[in-house]
């Protein structure tokens, strides 16, 4: 009976051994999946942790271009109110230009333009350069006018973007921000070369109406001195006829005989025979 207990006993462990040796192995299993899930889970928390650090520095870049666009907001009254004055001073500016050159191109003035092409070639040369330039200048005054356009719609845009970007704060929302930002930086690089250009062709068509004032104030002073001396001629002349008269009526009162009877008008004698 013994031998049986202990084959029985045997036979039992042995059971137990088979299966702690399959929950053993199952468990093992296990381990080497989790083992597995945790190496793929450290790759992935490195990728995330990567990923964040770059979204941080792109955040750090937004929030500073924000910051400098909201500043630039701050003072936007002002860019605006100094904005209207120069759109003023630019309209004004225009409807001068405007007004010389359809002076310039009145058909009654044809003749006079003819007249002093003959007359002084070197200002009608100076005058046709004006005109030329001012066509110019209205050109490039009208594209300043619709460049400015485009930088206030562009401003209006990035003030709109700013408020969606307060509101839902999104990598595409931000993304078109950086894109109106590089555009509206384009269109002001632009604005000011234009602007740059436009004060080179006031600065010439100003020299040119400085030189031409000065070439009629020459011609005025060459006209005066020209009447001054004519008048002196006309003077010495009337002076030297006046001479020559007053000589001839001495010659005649010397010719005269005073001892010829004089009469009066009635006919009566003055002198005694």
């Amino acid at each position: 009976m013994n031998s049986d207990r202990v084959a029985g006993d045997k036979e039992l462990l042995c059971t137990r051994l088979v299966q702690k040796k399959a929950e053993h192995d199952e468990v093992h299993e296990k381990i080497k999946l989790c083992e597995s899930a945790l190496k793929a889970g450290e790759v992935r928390y490195r990728e995330l942790c990567d990923e964040i650090a770059l979204k941080k520095d792109e955040l750090g870049k937004l929030q500073a271009d924000l910051a400098g666009l909201r500043a630039r907001v701050g003072n936007m009254e002002e860019y605006k109110h100094e904005a209207y004055q120069l759109q003023q001073q630019l309209l004004a500016e225009r409807a001068k230009v405007k007004a010389l050159s359809d002076e310039l191109e009145k058909p009654m003035n044809v003749h006079r333009w003819r007249e002093l092409e003959g007359s002084d070639p070197e200002m009608f040369h100076m005058l046709e350069k004006m005109r030329n330039l001012q066509r110019r200048l209205i050109s490039r005054t009208e594209e300043v006018v619709e460049r400015k356009e485009t930088v206030r719609r562009e401003e209006e845009d990035i003030e709109m973007l700013e408020r969606k970007l307060e509101r839902i704060p999104g990598p595409e929302l931000q993304e078109q921000l950086v894109v109106h930002e590089g555009h509206l930086r384009d269109r002001n690089d632009q604005l000011t070369a234009m602007n740059a250009e436009l004060a080179d062709y006031k600065r010439v068509i100003d020299e040119y109406q400085a030189e031409i004032r000065r070439l009629k104030k020459e011609k005025q002073e060459v006209m005066q001195k020209y009447y001054k001396q004519k008048k002196q001629s006309s003077q010495n002349e009337a002076a030297s006829r006046g001479k020559s008269t007053a000589g001839g009526q001495k010659k005649v009162k010397a010719k005269l005989n005073p001892n010829m009877p004089r009469y009066t008008g009635g006919g009566f004698c003055l002198t005694s025979t």
